[in-house]
């Protein structure tokens, strides 16, 4: 008697780690606990989600099980909700979503036909006396095969209606076995897609689009709030702003990169300098000066140095996209306020000619001034030691060089279209439940033994971590991720290559995350009139002027390139600080200004920046 009752416990304690362990039993990660607004959803009916997840290479029928099997452990006792994994290389994953669009596509379109066609034979019936009881109805879908997947499912209600099964389930005890009743899962239907990923800026456009995704500002509102706090504010932000609503979630990611100026601490000491405090390079002056006349063998600058915090407006003529990095004449300051539209609604880009902007022209004048003493220094020469350096990198940086050198930010980390477009995970219009999709997405981003999972596979069999190190080590290469497309990189065991204090790094670079103003516009809209505009009242760039802007931009930087001395480049800066007087273009393109009324010219392209910082409300005019 005592062996059945220890056998029953036995029994039940199996069952019920199945059915209820949490993630930190099984994985020994970090608990991330599950608020009343995640588990609303959990506590209905039992839902199966498919999930297309992006592999470095492929995997296995067996590999993808036992992933999957790990995955739904987690999922299954925290939501009740089963997750069927689909893998694809990136040369296959599109692909494979297009076909699965497609046969969901065709199904809408069979589903509304068998709906209309009920719809008719049921007003048919009705004029005609006939009762549609279950016998008519039994004809109906007779006489119409293709339509009976449609008879009494949530493809006509719009909801699940499947009401939730249970399986018995025979575990095997010491001396007798015991059956037990568990959740039975519905199977994946035909064609399923819930959760998918995004790979580009102009994949998410086309998405929305096609309506292809979900809008999902109400989840990150309501159920998903979480998320708020555990991705990066600039890339929800982007995300959002650059199409007038969320519809995909990016994965929180390391974002950008600083330029520093590395001040060496010895040597500025020595001549009674504070190295914090020498965080340009005009205030190196003296500093440089003191050690090119005293420290022999020294390089007063290592390497190249150039001018930071400048936003150029240089244009495609054929695409309409902006090279913010290549120089042009006509630039803008880069600013490190907030663009919060919550906080601060009055944050834009300027346009002017960049020889009137004194902070640009005082770096130039300085840069010039130090190759003229002979103070720069190569890096190929391999100096014994240096005073200043720029380089650029991430925060981690600072335990390389941090104990020598006072590493000064000359220009801080700014959000791109990579970190917030190149990986994104996205709800299907087609999905089974958004609510349920949010949750796993909502999960990835906030749990570390959920997102292990879905990133190294099972513990013990694809990975362990090693005890003297405690870093990660793979035991093979049967489940190879990229960790960015997995979901939030700070969630993750770091790399094999990567050092455990990465994140800690990663964490503070993202603190110091300045504004991008310019992510989601470009002019591709303004180089040709899009199909369906009456090109008599649509404005397009005048490709002339873009022209003429960027080719004498082009010659007046072969000219910057040639200057001997500071003399000279003093000459030019006043002489090019006056083309506008003799190149009327470059007052018409950096205008923001309307054409006044009657007149039959075009803006200039800084009017299609200032009307679209209005538009999507980075910006908005002060009251007069």
């Amino acid at each position: 008697m005592n062996k059945r009752i220890i056998s029953l416990i036995l029994a039940f304690l199996m069952l019920s780690t199945f059915l209820f362990t949490g993630c930190d039993a099984l994985m020994g990660g970090e608990e991330t606990n599950i608020g009343d607004d995640m588990i609303d959803e959990a506590s209905n009916s039992a839902m199966t989600l498919s999930m297309f997840v992006v592999c470095e290479k492929e995997v296995s029928e067996e590999t993808a099980r036992l992933v999957e099997n790990a995955f739904n452990n987690i999922t299954k006792a925290n939501f009740k909700t089963q997750v069927k994994l689909h893998f694809a290389t990136y040369d296959n994953y599109y692909q494979m979503i297009e076909e699965r669009i497609k046969s969901n596509e065709e199904y809408a379109l069979l589903e509304k036909e068998a709906a209309s066609a009920l719809k008719a034979a049921r007003k048919a019936a009705k004029a005609e006396g006939v009762v549609t009881d279950d016998a008519w109805f039994d004809a109906f879908y007779e006489e119409h095969p293709d339509y009976a997947q449609f008879r009494e499912t949530e493809e006509l209600t719009g909801e699940d209606t499947t009401a939730e099964q249970t399986e018995l389930v025979t575990i095997a005890g010491i001396d007798n076995s015991y059956t037990l009743s568990q959740v039975k899962y519905p199977d994946e239907k035909p064609a399923q897609i819930d959760i998918l990923w995004i790979d580009s800026y102009e994949r998410y456009l086309e998405y929305i689009e096609r309506e292809m995704i979900e809008r999902l500002d109400p989840e990150l509102s309501g159920a998903s709030k979480k998320l708020n706090e555990y991705i990066n504010n600039e890339l929800l932000l982007w995300a959002k702003w650059s199409t007038s609503g969320t519809y995909g979630i990016p994965n929180n990611v390391i974002i950008g990169e600083y330029t520093y100026l590395l001040v060496n601490k010895e040597l500025a000491k020595k001549y009674s300098y504070n190295p914090e405090e020498l965080d340009t390079l005009a205030k190196c002056s003296d500093f440089l000066a003191d050690v090119a006349a005293y420290e022999p063998g020294v390089a007063p600058i290592l390497g190249d140095i150039y001018t930071t915090g400048t936003y150029y407006w240089n244009i495609d003529t054929a695409t309409g996209k902006i090279n913010s990095n290549k120089f042009n004449l006509l630039a803008s300051t880069m600013t490190n306020r907030t663009h919060d539209p919550s906080i601060d609604t009055n944050v834009t880009l300027a346009c002017n000619n960049v020889f009137k902007n004194v902070e640009f022209t005082d770096q130039l004048k300085c840069i010039q001034a130090y190759k003229d003493a002979g103070y720069v220094v190569a890096e190929s020469q391999n100096p014994a030691n240096y005073a200043i350096r720029m380089i650029k990198g991430g925060a981690d940086l600072a335990a390389v060089y941090g104990e020598d050198y006072s590493l000064n930010v000359l220009e801080y980390p700014r959000a791109g279209y990579d970190e917030v477009f190149n990986n994104m995970l996205a709800v299907s219009t087609y999905t089974r439940s958004l609510a349920r999709s949010m949750q796993i997405i909502t999960y990835l981003n906030t749990n570390s033994d959920l997102r292990n999972i879905l990133q190294y596979g099972v513990e013990g069999v694809h990975y362990k971590i090693d005890d003297d190190s405690g870093k990660l080590v793979r035991l093979n290469q049967d489940y190879m991720m990229k960790l960015e497309t997995t979901g939030n990189v700070f969630m993750a065991y770091p790399e094999e290559d990567m050092p455990l204090d990465a994140w800690d790094w990663g964490k503070k670079q993202n603190l110091d995350v300045k504004p991008y103003l310019s992510m989601g516009f470009d002019f591709a809209n303004r180089v040709v009139v899009p199909e369906g505009e009456d090109p008599a009242s649509y404005w397009t760039l005048n490709i002339d002027n873009i022209t003429k802007v960027n080719d004498l931009s082009a010659d007046v930087e072969k000219q910057i390139t040639a200057v001997k001395n500071l003399a000279e480049l003093e000459e030019l800066i006043t002489k090019w600080a006056a083309l506008e007087d003799t190149n009327s273009f470059l007052k018409v393109e950096k205008s923001p200004a309307e054409p006044k009324e009657g007149s039959t010219d075009v803006p200039g392209f800084f009017y299609y920046y200032s009307q679209w910082v209005q538009d999507t409300g980075l910006y908005v005019p002060k009251e007069e």
